[in-house]
């Protein structure tokens, strides 16, 4: 009897069958159409809520029907890169964070579980590529 095999990565398993060997995006790179400014009052707040002093740079938003998705690279106290590509959103005036990375550095609601926005959707894999190419 062969023993079955769980693979939870997001990237594949090496030698499970069935499972794709790197993550995919069905996006081609950022549309610099859709990757906007974030208003200052919103970079503020995301930096007001962070944990350790941490401060955001580089912030892009791309909006998604109801929710805006903002993205940036968070430095720490000292100016080293500490997380690119954290990922909050808003929805109906409030700012969440929907990202490991947001997540774990701020005071921001959790969104997770409570939205239907995430990192992973296309408006927020869009943001992260607004920020990580620079757009």
């Amino acid at each position: 009897m062969a023993a079955a095999v769980l693979c939870l990565s997001l990237v594949g398993c090496a030698g499970v069958e069935g499972t794709p060997t790197a993550a995919t995006s069905t996006l081609s790179g950022p549309d610099p159409a859709r990757c906007e400014e974030v208003p200052q009052a919103e970079v503020a707040q995301i930096d007001s809520s962070f944990l350790d002093g941490q401060r955001l740079i580089g912030a892009r938003g791309v909006q998604d029907g109801a929710f805006f998705y903002i993205a940036g690279t968070v430095l720490t106290r000292d100016g080293t890169m500490d997380a690119p590509g954290a990922v909050w959103v808003v929805h109906q005036g409030s700012v969440y964070s929907i990202s490991d990375a947001a997540a774990s550095r701020s005071y921001m609601p959790d969104g997770r579980g409570i939205l239907a926005a995430n990192p992973y959707s296309e408006a927020g894999l869009l943001v992260q590529d607004c920020v990580t190419v620079g757009r």
